[in-house]
């Protein structure tokens, strides 16, 4: 299955239609390079594949709720043979979340289940015009690809060169082959960042290679962050751990028990600049207010194959947090003095920071791999809406309030509370875990019980509430979830017993978005007329008044007509004006040009 998020889809009726192009190398010795079906456009030679899967949308009809295309795609086992195969959905951005194509094909269209979680695939991703006219006078027909690097710079060569490497488990689910296992961002008996540790683990049963490996707090690529190589020459082995350490003799001051050969020295390592050109200095405070800090893991393609994140936040920041991965949320603005934040057990790894990690105070452990934590742990965490619009008043949202015992021991006499705040209203509650119990509301705390929880045994409770009218923009809705036990937590795992979700309620705005089919107009010859549509949608909940609209054509292009009449035209630029542009209304003017 894949999901590929587009931005600027016009809408559904766009022609040409958006197609998607998906090569697979599964065996990494030899295959094809060059994508089928006439497009023009090669992949890396260390990435010829074996399958090739291609979506076959065409142009919607549009009309009232008509924002979708369905059409099953094709897979390529060779150049030129094809199966039906699947099922494929184009999105338009007429709906809420839209612009994205989702393509599903069974596994053994393209050779069965990986066999072993070493046997990665290896792929290339491109979209097209459904034509496969050549956009951007490229020799390649790609439009774009899945790449670091821009599409221009990325195709000028007509070759992909660009992929990524996914590893899957037994259960055909993606999974990380190395995870950043525990990291200590504020070190007191050294200066910081001297005293300054992270830690990786090798989750799996087989030696992980470290060349082109990469480590660093920069999130994204071209940040002012840092992001270091990890040593060619090192391997971890299964199921162990490596501690990258700021100073290495400091650091085996703190703990002399860590192997040798289990540290690296984070000051010998070279610097990846294409990634981040900053040192790595976790930060721990921003002064009271909001701030974030990411530890980023790059595999030799520089696919994130695991980022951590933590912060203080609050309804107005930070920005930045990684919308897939819930950041370990900090009880206060500063990070806790001499606090590692430790994965455990090392190879979980659900995307929530609060439930995957627990705070040592003390007793940290580099170099040694969590199995789980001494006793009861119950980590909670809270999901739900970050904002809502004061023109969708009164609304209905749901909350999701997973929990967990990452403890070695049985929980008991669990006790789990929701505590509404006055802008929501109790609708409903259900759960899907064995054994929760509804108590009841008491004012304006929810309460279930569930008798017992085993070590590593985990639920969720989803809640919906409505948002009361009458509020004001800018407000914050913060919703509070706990849980506890009898006999009780220890106190150094109490942190992660509460969580909060804030909603912040936002002004309706307009969202004005414009987008051309101009490539439609290529391949005209000199003297020629070709014609194009531009499109303009407010994608906001309040309407727009006023616009203007003004569309530059190139050097060499006249304006000749069009199918709404401009208010001027001087040169080559065409102005119009739109007196008002309700919410969700799609605009379009269609140009003639010589």
């Amino acid at each position: 299955y894949c999901q590929t998020k587009v931005e600027h889809y016009s809408g559904i009726k766009n022609d040409p239609a958006l197609q998607v192009m998906i090569a697979i190398d599964r065996n990494h010795s030899g295959g094809e390079t060059a994508l089928p079906d006439g497009a023009s456009t090669s992949g890396a030679s260390a990435a010829a594949w074996e399958y090739v899967v291609e979506s076959r949308f065409s142009k919607g009809t549009g009309g009232s709720g008509q924002y979708f295309v369905d059409a099953a795609p094709w897979v390529y086992s060779t150049p030129t043979v094809t199966q039906t195969v699947g099922a494929g959905r184009l999105v338009s951005a007429s709906v809420p979340g839209g612009s994205y194509a989702e393509i599903a094909v069974p596994w053994s269209a393209i050779g069965g289940k990986p066999l072993l979680p070493q046997d990665y695939l290896r792929f290339t991703v491109a979209t097209f015009y459904s034509d496969h006219r050549a956009p951007n006078d490229l020799s390649a027909r790609a439009i774009d690809t899945l790449s670091p690097t821009s599409a221009t710079d990325e195709l000028s060569d007509g070759t992909i060169n660009s992929y990524v490497d996914l590893h899957f488990n037994a259960a055909a689910e993606i999974f990380a082959p190395l995870l950043i296992s525990e990291f200590l961002p504020d070190p007191i008996n050294s200066s910081d960042p001297d005293g300054e540790w992270i830690e990786i683990y090798n989750p799996n049963s087989f030696n992980i290679s470290l060349n082109g490996y990469k480590l660093g707090d920069q999130a994204y690529r071209g940040g002012s962050q840092g992001m270091l190589f990890l040593p060619a020459t090192q391997t971890i082995t299964a199921n162990t751990t490596l501690v990258i350490a700021n100073n290495v003799p400091k650091f085996k001051l703190a703990f002399p028990s860590v192997p040798a050969s289990q540290i690296i020295e984070m000051k010998t390592l070279a610097h990846y600049t294409d990634w981040g050109t900053g040192n790595v200095t976790l930060q721990n405070k921003n002064d009271g207010l909001p701030f974030k800090e990411s530890i980023a893991l790059l595999d030799p393609n520089d696919t994130i194959v695991d980022l951590v994140q933590y912060a203080y936040k609050t309804a107005t920041g930070p920005t930045g947090l990684d919308p897939d991965v819930k950041p370990i949320l900090l009880s206060g603005p500063n990070v806790e003095a001499n606090a590692s934040y430790d994965r455990c057990p090392s190879g979980t790894d659900t995307n929530d920071g609060g439930l995957d990690f627990f705070v040592r105070t003390t007793g940290q452990t580099p170099g040694v791999a969590c199995t789980t934590v001494p006793g009861v742990d119950l980590p909670i965490s809270k999901e739900g809406p970050e904002s809502v619009g004061l023109n969708e008043l009164p609304k209905t949202v749901q909350y999701v309030i997973p929990f967990i015992n990452a403890g070695s021991s049985t929980a008991t006499n669990i006790v789990i509370t929701d505590t509404l705040p006055t802008e929501l209203t109790f609708v409903s509650q259900s759960s899907l875990t064995p054994g929760v119990i509804f108590a009841g509301q008491n004012g304006r705390t929810l309460t279930w019980n569930l008798a017992a929880l085993p070590s590593q045994g985990a639920g969720s409770i989803t809640v919906n509430a409505t948002v009361a009218a009458g509020q004001s923009s800018g407000t914050e809705i913060t919703n509070s979830a706990g849980i506890g036990s009898t006999p009780s937590e220890a106190e150094t795992t109490l942190h992660n017993n509460i969580a909060s979700q804030t909603m912040l309620v936002t002004a309706v705005e307009a969202d004005l978005t414009v987008f051309t089919n101009w490539p439609q107009a290529s391949g005209t010859l000199p003297g020629g007329n070709a014609s194009f549509t531009i499109f303009y949608q407010n994608l906001g909940g309040e309407d727009a008044t006023d616009l203007t609209i003004v569309d530059t054509l190139p050097q060499g292009v006249s304006f000749v007509s069009a199918d709404v009449q401009p208010v001027s035209v001087v040169g080559n630029v065409v102005t119009w004006h739109v007196d008002t542009l309700a919410s969700g209304q799609l605009g379009v003017i269609t140009l003639n040009v010589k």
